[in-house]
């Protein structure tokens, strides 16, 4: 495995929170997914860095002779930020947002232009969440949190929930599962399956789900990225656990979980950047595109 610039964030984030817990929140990761790649850096650098413990993680003697090397490489890495930042064509009164889904981007693009206000904003499509938001590329995003591990942001941002949106499995229009009235566990059993990778929050509740029916999934295909699952579901005969949003972007069904799980948006904005009435305007448009994406509790 190569180290990449997010390896030595996440390695000085454990030194500052010195906790996985803490440290997961804050970069918007599942706790296996942390200690997963700590464990294949440990492994890539042939040592071991820090030392578990029912208190937290602290730095072994190896770890503290690379801290300032980690400390050289993020200050080297935020300048050349600073200078991308500077080197920006846009005004400085126009304001980035980012959103995670595709759809989202263009309904807000339609919207923004209908009330003459694109020029305000740069919309982007973003996935990194808090990360993103911590660097300053955004001045709004929305982004979407486990109900079970909620995101930390900067202090400076603001916070407000957009939705709370189901998960379950997504039949695709076109399954050949998709005209069946009631769907049996066998029937599940038998399909094959598209999975998020190992370590993940979204594989972990594929094989939760799995194993409380009684069944190993058949996966057949594997996506780096929960935004490609609706692109992998329309071309691929096979099944997924996903949320209502990607249920809706194939068309398809979502079998909900009986359990009290799923996801909850969450829109962020800093309020140096972006004016409370903004951030109000764009809350109001995304809350308006999932509402059109998520049926009532009970449907």
């Amino acid at each position: 495995m190569k180290l990449e610039i997010r390896h030595v964030r996440l390695l000085l984030a454990l030194v500052e929170e010195r906790s996985i817990r803490r440290t997961a929140q804050r970069l918007g990761l599942p706790q296996p997914a942390l200690s997963s790649q700590l464990s294949r850096i440990e492994e890539t650098l042939g040592r071991k860095l820090f030392q578990r413990s029912t208190r937290g993680v602290v730095l072994t003697e190896d770890g503290a002779r690379l801290l300032h090397h980690l400390h050289a490489v993020d200050a080297g890495m935020k300048a050349l930020e600073r200078e991308i930042m500077e080197a920006r064509k846009d005004p400085p009164d126009v304001m980035r947002v980012g959103v995670s889904w595709s759809g989202l981007l263009g309904y807000l693009e339609h919207e923004l232009a209908a009330a003459k206000r694109a020029a305000q904003f740069v919309l982007v499509e973003e996935h990194e969440g808090p990360a993103a938001s911590a660097r300053g590329v955004l001045d709004f995003l929305e982004v979407m949190e486990a109900s079970d591990s909620p995101l930390k942001f900067p202090h400076r941002f603001r916070t407000a929930t957009v939705a709370e949106v189901p998960i379950g499995v997504i039949v695709p229009s076109g399954h050949p599962l998709s005209g069946h009235g009631q769907i049996t566990g066998e029937d599940l059993a038998r399909a094959g399956w598209v999975s998020a990778l190992p370590d993940t929050w979204w594989h972990q509740k594929l094989m939760d789900f799995c194993a409380i029916v009684g069944f190993v999934p058949n996966i057949q295909y594997l996506t780096a990225s929960q935004s490609t699952l609706p692109e992998l579901l329309a071309a691929r005969p096979t099944l997924a656990v996903g949320s209502a949003v990607h249920a809706a972007a194939v068309g398809g069904r979502l079998l909900r979980f009986g359990w009290k799980d799923g996801q909850r948006v969450v829109a962020a904005w800093d309020p140096a950047t972006c004016p409370d009435d903004v951030a109000r305007d764009l809350l109001s448009l995304v809350r308006s595109w999932y509402g059109s994406q998520v049926p009532p509790a009970g449907s």
